[in-house]
């Protein structure tokens, strides 16, 4: 596992980087940044991908949102730990998906909690959905679906490479799927949280683009539910 850490302040970079290695787990390696720029000028010039990134929030040039928001055009699925003097900035930030907020000062217990959440996670999300088609067995990850609608019969997985079809009901798709994940929005459609740009009162637009409507029965909770989702993601 890789770990960009992106701080301006050297003594508390090296202190971050210190409590992490503490852990002593055998293949993490950190990085050390001093500023946005310099992170992003190395992800656009190298093909090293970070896991982790540990952002300080305010640093010179561009800041810690500002870093953030060009690391999710190259990595949506990365996981991405604000480092703050002020909690105010936690519901300015939620555009680029924060996994945690780590409110200076840094401590080891801390660093533990958080990196220990952050490995549970990556576990989670890593999960996979098995499905049949014609005898024959397939699996997708979580992370990889955006949505599934039925019809009829018949189930359509879109995820970020492809569509399946298959024959099952919504209903036992839901049963085999991470509640902290996915919820359903309408009879016919079960959306995964992850992959969801935006909710309205009677429709969601998922990363591809695709407008999904959203039912009566479920217009008093999705905002509730995807709310709920934010918090358990970030921790709060």
């Amino acid at each position: 596992m890789n770990i960009a850490i992106c701080e301006d302040n050297k003594a508390i970079a090296s202190e971050v980087e210190n409590y992490i290695l503490n852990l002593g787990f055998r293949n993490m390696e950190c990085d050390i940044f001093y500023s946005g720029d310099k992170l992003i000028s190395y992800l656009l010039g190298n093909e090293t991908a970070y896991q982790i990134y540990f952002l300080d929030i305010i640093m010179p040039g561009i800041n810690g949102i500002e870093t953030a928001q060009k690391i999710r055009e190259k990595d949506t699925k990365a996981i991405i730990i604000f480092m703050t003097d002020y909690k105010d900035y936690v519901f300015h930030v939620f555009e680029v998906l924060p996994f945690r907020f780590l409110i200076k000062p840094v401590t080891q217990e801390k660093i533990d909690i958080i990196v220990y959440d952050a490995i549970e996670y990556l576990c989670s999300s890593k999960k996979f959905f098995f499905f049949s088609v014609e005898n024959t067995n397939y699996q997708v990850p979580f992370e990889d679906i955006i949505y599934f609608e039925s019809n009829k019969r018949k189930i359509r997985m879109v995820t970020n490479k492809e569509e399946h079809l298959f024959y099952d009901k919504l209903s036992n798709v839901e049963q085999k799927l991470d509640n902290n994940f996915f919820a359903r929005i309408h009879v016919s459609y079960l959306i995964n949280f992850e992959n969801l740009c935006e909710v309205e009162t009677n429709k969601v637009r998922m990363i591809n683009s695709d407008i999904l409507p959203i039912s009566m029965k479920y217009q008093k909770t999705i905002k509730e539910n995807h709310m709920n989702y934010i918090k358990w993601r970030s921790g709060l």
